[in-house]
Parts: structure tokens; sequence; C-alpha cells
């Protein structure tokens, strides 16, 4: 076996948001797995360390972090510094867009070590669905920018793209949906590295932020996760369906836990569906190991949505969380309809139509024996597609083919197994 693929690594994960965000917490999963086997680990942030914090997680020992900012397309000083002391193996944008591939090529004029780029979504839209032509005159013109300023750009642009086709030592995607459309985009070969989440308990004894359970509460929904510019027509979708559930004289709220993004109203899409507003709870953002017992307090999880394109390139962050809870999932089939089983670890709709989700919850709510079936199936699939230590060994065997094929010697014999 060559020295690259038995060393200990040294690996620098390039992230682009704060770590409330799911693309953030999979790599710190990811990082807390590798440490504890032994790999340094490098966190490149945007955001100012304190978010770690925020999220009730802490740095384990072999992790280290460092804060990027850029100025036009060049690293501050102080993280450019700190890269060529750590000496990284491997560099891993987290995703494959204009601040963080700015990051990653920095880091690797700096260190000549090779760049893996991980695919999470569809990163050849032509911009995000956002309303009026002054709005849109505003994005393009950003985008247009980020070739000197990545960071007025947060979104992938085809010079980022083909940046990756052609320099990056390896790339890969959350789901197989995607990663085929990958390969067919780029020209060149994608594998699946499924994502994990921190290993951090879900926090039995924070409180549920649902009312008490009793026999007049009403059924609570709940659906987590960031509102975007980008996921409104999922929570169209949700809303609709609530209101068709309401209109058959179920009494169910929707509850959203989660950062709505601050140009998005939600409560206009509440009026269109004619419901009350009490029919949508926002309970804002809750730190990861704090929403255990509000999870388990709800009837079921929901991540809503139309078999959209952008829906069928992903997999949902929120899934991971959702199947370990054991609390009954509905989802839409999309992407992960090859990776799970319909009614027997989540319920899934195929269709637009609100009618049909508001099918299934009805026959949730009604069936106990389907939410029993759910409940076992769920924890079950998190484990067959989220384990840490399965997920990680797969991560691993990707750096380690890559790395065999761009430096058969990389590393130090004092860094060996």
């Amino acid at each position: 076996m060559s020295s690259a693929a038995r060393e200990l690594l040294r690996i620098i994960f390039v992230l682009q948001d704060d770590f409330a965000s799911p693309t953030e917490q999979q790599a710190f999963g990811f990082a807390q797995e590798l440490a504890r086997r032994g790999h340094e680990v490098m966190l490149s942030i945007a955001c100012p360390p304190e978010s770690l914090e925020q999220e009730n997680l802490s740095l384990p020992e072999r992790v280290t972090m460092v804060r990027h900012v850029l100025r036009g397309p060049i690293v501050s000083r102080e993280a450019r510094d700190r890269v060529r002391a750590f000496a990284p193996d491997v560099i891993h944008s987290w995703k494959p867009r204009a601040p963080s591939i700015a990051v990653t090529r920095n880091y690797r004029r700096i260190t000549g070590a090779p760049c893996f780029v991980h695919f999470e979504d569809d990163e050849w839209q032509t911009w995000p669905t956002v309303p009026g032509i002054r709005t849109k005159l505003g994005w393009l013109r950003r985008r247009a920018l980020a070739s000197v300023d990545p960071k007025s750009w947060e979104f992938s642009t085809p010079g980022v793209l083909r940046w990756v086709r052609r320099s990056a030592a390896a790339v890969d995607a959350i789901v197989p949906t995607l990663a085929r459309e990958v390969e067919t985009r780029l020209g060149r070969a994608c594998i699946v590295i499924l994502p994990t989440l921190p290993q951090a308990p879900i926090d039995s004894d924070a409180p549920s932020l649902l009312p008490d359970p009793g026999p007049d509460r009403p059924v609570h929904i709940l659906f987590t996760g960031k509102v975007t510019t980008s996921s409104l027509p999922d929570f169209r979708h949700a809303i609709e369906a609530i209101a068709i559930v309401r209109w058959r004289g179920l009494d169910v709220r929707l509850v959203q836990a989660g950062k709505v993004q601050a140009d998005v109203d939600l409560l206009p899409f509440v009026d269109d569906a004619g419901l009350d507003r009490g029919a949508l709870i926002l309970l804002g953002h809750v730190a990861l190991p704090d929403l255990g017992a509000t999870l388990r307090s709800a009837t079921a999880l929901l991540q809503p949505g139309p078999p959209s394109r952008f829906n069928r390139l992903r997999l949902p962050a929120k899934l991971t969380l959702y199947l370990r809870s054991g609390v009954p999932t509905i989802t839409f089939a999309g992407g992960v309809g090859e990776l799970l089983v319909d009614r027997e670890e989540v319920l899934m709709t195929y269709t637009d139509d609100p009618e049909e989700l508001a099918d299934r919850i009805v026959e949730l709510v009604a069936d106990a024996d389907l939410r029993q079936r759910l409940a076992r199936g769920g924890p079950l699939a998190a484990k067959r597609l989220f384990d840490a230590a399965t997920n990680t060994d797969a991560l691993l065997a990707y750096y380690r083919s890559a790395l065999q094929s761009v430096a058969p010697a990389l590393g130090s014999p004092d860094r060996s197994t």
C-alpha cells in the first residue's frame, strides 16, 4: 500500500457559511470522526468562530479553525500564514461557489495540495428565484463582479465550474442523481459521499418549544431549516397542503424552526392560502443539540416540495436529523427516492399537487400502524445512510484513491499509522 493510502492526513475543509448551516454542520461531523481517528483537520470559515459555540458545539482535539477574509480574490494574510504552517495534504471545498473556490485556489497556490470539491445541489441555475426585474439586474451585476470580488456573489458561476472541471483532483456529490448530473456537466467522474451530522447528543433536557401534549392539542407538523428564496416553493407547497387539511376538519398547524431569509416574508403565503395566521408557528432558529424534545413532540416531520429539478438534485439536510429522531417523516421522492423506502422509512409524495401532501398528512395522523412502522424504519435508515464511521470510511477512500494518482508519495514517514 502506498504512503498516500495509509498515512494520517492533514485536511482543510473550506466552508462558506456559519455553523447554523447544514453544510457546515455536516463538514463538522466529518471533522469530528476524522480527528477521532488521528487525522488533523482545519476548518477554514468565513464567519466569526463564535457561530460554533452558538450551536453548542466545540472543537475536538486535532481540529483547528481559521477565519478567512477575502479582499477581492485574495485571502487575508493571517489565513494564508496559518494554512501554510498547517501544510495540508487535502483541501476540500464544501461548495463549488465563488467565495469558496476563491479561497480554495488561494490555498492551493500556497501549499500545492490537491483540491476536492463537494456538490450538494444544482449549481447550474442562472440565478436564484427572485421576483422583479430590478432585483434580477442586481443579482446579474453582482455575478459579473464575482471574478474580481468573489464574496459579492454567493453562488457558482460558469468560470468557477470551468475551474472545478480543469483543476479539482476529484469531485463528489451528496446524492446519486446529482452525481450523475455533475458527471454529465463536467465530463468527469463524480462519486457519492453521503453526509453525516455532528456527534452532539440531541439534548433531551432542552424543553420542547411546542405546547404540552393534551387531549385538545392540535396536530403539529414540524418543518425545520432556513427558508430562502430557493426554498419558497417548498414552503408554499406545505402551507397549501395545511390549508386543505384544515378545510377537511383536522386541527393541524405548520411549525417552522429555522431562520427566514431577511427579505422573505412568509405571512403573505398564509394569507393567500386562506388560513388564519395562527396556523403557522415560527420558532426561529434552534441550535441543533436543543431540537430533540421539539422534534419528538411533533406528530410528523415534513420536507415538502414539488418534483422540481432543484429537489431532484439534492438531499435536504434536515432528513439526516428527521430520520435519526424516530418521528414519522413525510418527504418528496425527488433525489432521495433512490435512497429511502416509501412507507417503511418515510412517507413520500410524488407530485406538485398539495392535495397529495394533504392526503399523506391525514393518512399519517389516522394510521397508528403506519406511524409505528416509520418510527422504526427512520432510525434504521439513518444508520444505513448517515452513519459517521461508514461515511468517513468512504470519504477517506475517496481521498486516498485520488491522492494515489496525483501524489503517490505524499507525506512523510513520521505521520504514518
